[in-house]
């Protein structure tokens, strides 16, 4: 089947790539499907380039791309009234009734990370192939000239009940070993500078941290950890280890 896949712009974190669209992408063409990836955010131009025709059309919704999803699912449907159309994102998975109130041109929603769709839970998700993305060039530019830190997930969810956030009280992890795996292969093939976790709860488990730590330090490349430390979980020797493996920058830490 032929998948085209949307991330619409929202002129907010122009550098980042939508990793939800990047592991769903990567999930649909490992299991054999034709996937391309429309990323109007990093690549705004020609912004009608999302119409054409396929088997599924998917559409990732943030809380403020709502209504620009809106807007491309009704232009496209219009176009492919037979394409089956499908929603996702996280103004789906903590807005659903709204979404289904708003755009009846939608199939199918699928909330969290439509492992429902591949058939594949996140702790299994394979190394994101961003070869996907029609804004690559733009991906490899900025991550080989420091204009941009290549992202990483290597956990989702925390369990903790802080009133200001919404993340999932579930959490996933995957293993140390294979996001280092993923470290080295974008470095090795993007020539990425710096990365960055993008995790809700990066430091939940101390172990696995300071394995990561030691797996990654061989590779010498700096990184940041900027998003989702939790303070009553730091210490001095999570500290030290961060600071081993090029972790230069550190903030936002959270204490409820």
């Amino acid at each position: 089947m032929k998948y085209i896949l949307v991330t619409p712009t929202t002129n907010a974190n122009v550098n980042t790539p939508n990793l939800g669209l990047a592991y769903l992408g990567t999930c649909l063409k490992n299991q054999g499907h034709n996937v391309k990836i429309i990323d109007l955010e990093l690549k705004p131009f020609t912004p009608d380039r999302y119409l054409e025709k396929c088997d599924v059309f998917g559409v990732s919704v943030k809380v403020n791309t709502y209504y620009e999803a809106q807007k491309i699912t009704r232009k496209y449907k219009k176009q492919f009234p037979n394409t089956k159309i499908i929603w996702g994102g996280p103004m789906v998975t903590y807005n659903l009734e709204q979404c289904k109130k708003d755009i009846p041109e939608v199939d199918k929603f699928y909330t969290g990370y439509a492992d429902e769709l591949t058939g594949t839970t996140f702790k299994d998700f394979p190394i994101p192939n961003y070869e996907l993305f029609d804004s690559i060039e733009i991906l490899k530019y900025n991550w080989s000239h420091g204009k941009a830190r290549y992202p990483i997930i290597t956990s989702i969810g925390c369990p903790y009940k802080c009133v200001f956030c919404s993340s999932s009280k579930k959490y996933i992890y995957r293993d140390a070993e294979r996001c280092a795996e993923e470290i080295k292969i974008a470095q090795k093939k993007y020539n990425i500078r710096e990365f960055m976790p993008m995790d809700d709860n990066f430091n939940m488990i101390k172990k696995r941290v300071l394995k990561f730590c030691e797996l990654i330090k061989p590779l010498k490349i700096s990184w940041t950890c900027t998003n989702g430390l939790r303070a009553n979980t730091f210490d001095r020797e999570m500290a030290i280890g961060l600071r081993e493996a090029r972790c230069w920058k550190i903030e936002n830490m959270i204490l409820k």
